[in-house]
């Protein structure tokens, strides 16, 4: 007699839905995928495809379990994209159907400068912060990184804006004695959050006679 061996065709418990990455991320799937498979075992083969504004040169475009976790980058940092990842979980030679995963890839947005102006005022006087950062429309974080004798006129450390263009109002300690400040700014994509940005220094002076 001959004894035959029939195995399980795993198949995946759950779809697992398209989602979102950042600029620099990594895929993270694999331990997503590890558990879900019908066939305690199973692992997992995949094929990707790759939008045009990927940077694909260093990637692999199909792969087993160990090599799912790529990290992505975008070509043209200031532009998403997004790739395409077909998966199915194999158990021996049982080979379960393919599952079409679409990672979308988010820009992280940078800022390029901080214009300040003015850069010198006087005490209880406004100086304006004009954010040049890609993309547009990204939240902006800010906090006062450094201070000597001067504080905001609000009482405020720290703040949010979706603007581009942020006033300070600035008052000093002693209005007596000049200080100066500057802040540091991240900016924000949706969950994609660059490196924050110190601004350069701002010069409050105390107006003679008071």
């Amino acid at each position: 007699t001959m004894t035959i061996n029939v195995r399980p065709t795993p198949q995946f418990i759950t779809q697992i839905a398209d989602y979102s990455i950042c600029n620099g991320d990594n895929i993270n799937l694999a331990a997503l995928l590890a558990t879900n498979s019908t066939v305690p075992g199973a692992t997992f083969e995949w094929l990707a495809t790759f939008g045009n504004n990927i940077n694909s040169s260093s990637l692999s475009s199909s792969g087993g379990l160990g090599t799912i976790d790529q990290l992505i980058n975008l070509i043209d940092p200031t532009q998403p994209s997004s790739l395409v990842l077909q998966v199915r979980p194999v158990f021996g030679n049982c080979k379960g159907n393919f599952q079409d995963i679409v990672i979308t890839v988010n820009t992280r947005p940078e800022i390029q400068q901080v214009n300040i102006a003015p850069a010198t005022i006087c005490n209880n006087g406004s100086t304006v912060l004009t954010i040049v950062a890609s993309p547009v429309g990204s939240v902006y974080d800010w906090v006062v990184s450094s201070v000597n004798g001067v504080v905001l006129s609000n009482g405020s450390t720290s703040g949010s804006s979706t603007s581009n263009v942020i006033t300070m109002n600035l008052e000093l300690i002693d209005e007596a004695v000049p200080g100066s400040l500057t802040f540091t700014i991240i900016p924000r994509n949706g969950n994609c959050v660059g490196l924050p940005f110190t601004t350069g220094v701002i010069n409050v002076n105390p107006i003679p006679g008071t």
